[in-house]
């Protein structure tokens, strides 16, 4: 097992964790070890100590560790994308570069902290301190900072398309944010306008107690307008521009449904994962816009609300004056009937009562309309309200679909280098069957040809056919190994000069009376598994002293640890 070779984005020291199995990284700088698991925060806890708080480029995707004291951390390049670290803290840590996208992050210490360059999309930041944090160039897409503190945050450069924020946001002398996008209209720069009032704020207002309106607690998104609204702007009219959005309203489903498809026929050559991106693009523009259509839809009902009460007042007081007008009619009723027999009265009382009839038939009338657009006003009341939940509806299934296709493409990219290390490790391991193929082949005949020799001389009933029983002797480089007994032995092995050659130097001695046995020497590596046999034989000389040695150099590609010795008596002896 070597040591891990994560290659750092930065200058950095090796790491210094062992690799896992089966691959050339440690288990923290792998992607292919799981780290939801609960057992995981434990041991992270231990490496952080090891490392003196040294944990750039760590691959902690899903890491389940809420309430974490990570404060001052090396955190540079880590991933920690769909992580849960609610009311953790990072206070002054270094996350340049790193990855969050779409981590909880509630109630997170990130006072001081180092984020520049991070990916922060759909992250949650809900009452996160990200007091005097440096935010340059990251990526806050999506992002919620509902109820954050960004007191002194330096956002220069920083994305924040999508970003939710509410009046509980503090922003008091953040700095960053002072630029206008681009090409935006003025629905863009008002709400980059409401953003920089924010920062602008007093602090003692910010930490004022909150209202009792709720208004406090409302969310904002900064969000690019949509050309709906651009054209109302220039000057269109406002009839025909609501009912354009009424029926992109009620037919976006039946497109959405068709898009798709049909882009994807007509695209079927571009890659799926530039359809998919520019898919959550128009789906993004398509919640913008309905967004927009349900804030100006409230307000119609607002409208149509205060226009119904007032109505309501009207008819109320027309009924009132309907009530004095019968009254009166009963009275004049009364008069006409006590001036009975007087002509001249009669006939006066005859013509008030005429009037009198004719205010009561206008009155009733206008009651009786005025009732009628009531109803009118409240059948339009109640289709507004169910326009806006639908729109909210479709608003809450774009946004997941957006979701899913960033969490598709993630998967796919992750899929692709898990089947690039695969590929590789696959070649690795075909080289190695085809060295020890080869060498297997190798070996077999080498065996065959010393069994034939063997079988041929009469000497299988003299030698050892058990190697566990014999003893296994260590070896060092340059250092001799004797073996006493009848014979004495004494065996050395040096490595050559070459890489993967090996000396060996044997030498016997024999008692006088006995002939030159047959020697065979068995090598073995640290594991005890066998690397190489050398065989010897020498001839019988009667005469001269009673010593024989034998040099020999074997290709080895390690050298040897253990060495077993076998000593058979010479074939001539054998043969009497």
């Amino acid at each position: 097992m070597g040591a891990c070779q994560h290659p750092y984005a930065r200058a950095h020291a090796p790491c210094p964790h062992p690799a896992a199995e089966g691959t050339s990284c440690c288990l923290w700088h792998s992607a292919r070890v799981r780290k939801h698991d609960a057992y995981v925060p434990a041991v992270l806890a231990a490496a952080d100590r090891t490392a003196n708080g040294d944990l750039e480029g760590f691959r902690l995707a899903g890491l389940l560790w809420p309430g974490a004291q990570l404060a001052g951390r090396h955190l540079r390049d880590v991933d920690l994308r769909d992580a849960v670290l609610d009311g953790a803290d990072f206070s002054g840590a270094d996350f340049t570069g790193a990855v969050l996208r779409r981590a909880s992050l509630k109630r997170t210490a990130l006072g001081r902290a180092t984020l520049s360059g991070a990916s922060l999309v759909g992250a949650n930041l809900l009452d996160a301190d990200l007091r005097n944090a440096d935010l340059r160039g990251a990526d806050l897409s999506g992002a919620s900072l509902l109820g954050a503190d960004l007191r002194g945050a330096d956002l220069t450069g920083a994305i924040l398309a999508g970003v939710r924020w509410n009046d509980r946001t503090r922003l008091a002398a953040a700095v960053g944010l002072a630029v206008e996008p681009a090409g935006e209209d003025d629905d863009t720069r008002a709400d980059l306008g409401s953003l920089l009032a924010l920062a602008k704020r007093p602090d003692h207002e910010e930490t004022a107690l909150a209202d009792d309106s709720g208004e406090r607690e409302q969310t904002r998104t900064f969000a690019v307008p949509v050309p709906v609204v651009a054209a109302r702007r220039r000057g269109g009219r406002p009839w025909a521009i609501a009912a354009a959005a009424l029926v992109l309203a009620s037919g976006s489903g039946l497109a959405a449904a068709r898009w798709l498809p049909a882009t994807l026929a007509k695209n079927a050559h571009a890659d799926p994962a530039t359809v998919l991106h520019a898919r959550n693009d128009d789906l993004a523009r398509q919640g913008e816009a309905y967004v927009l259509r349900i804030k100006e839809l409230e307000g119609n009902a607002q409208a149509l609300f205060d226009r119904r009460d007032r109505l309501e007042q009207d008819a109320q007081i027309a009924k009132d004056d309907g009530d004095r007008l019968r009254q009166a009619l009963r009275q004049a009723r009364g008069e006409a009937a006590r001036l009975h027999g007087k002509d001249d009265r009669a006939a006066l009382a005859s013509m008030e009562l005429e009037r009198a009839s004719s205010e009561r038939d206008r009155l009733a009338s206008a009651l009786t309309r005025q009732a009628r657009l009531a109803d009118i006003l409240a059948n339009g009341v109640k289709r507004v309200e169910t326009e806006r939940a639908t729109l909210a509806a479709r608003v809450s299934e774009l946004a997941d679909a957006s979701d899913r296709a960033a969490l598709l493409q993630a998967e796919r990219e992750q899929a692709r280098r898990d089947l690039a290390q695969a590929s590789a490790e696959r070649d690795v391991q075909r080289t190695r069957a085809e060295r020890l193929a080869e060498e297997l082949v190798v070996t077999r005949n080498e065996i065959s040809r010393y069994l034939a020799r063997v079988n041929g001389s009469g000497l299988q009933d003299y030698l050892a056919s058990d190697l566990d029983t014999l003893p296994l002797m260590p070896i060092a480089p340059g250092s001799p190994v004797a073996l006493g007994g009848d014979y004495t032995i004494t065996l050395r092995l040096d490595p050559a000069g070459k890489a993967g050659v090996i000396n060996a130097a044997l030498t016997l001695q024999r008692p006088a009376a006995l002939a030159t046995p047959d020697i065979a020497i068995v090598l073995y590596d640290r594991d005890r598994q066998p690397l190489r046999r050398i065989a010897y034989s020498f001839p019988h000389v009667d005469a001269g002293t009673p010593f024989a040695s034998a040099t020999t150099s074997i290709a080895c590609d390690r050298f040897p640890a253990f060495a077993r010795i076998l000593v058979a008596p010479a074939i001539e002896t054998a043969a009497r």
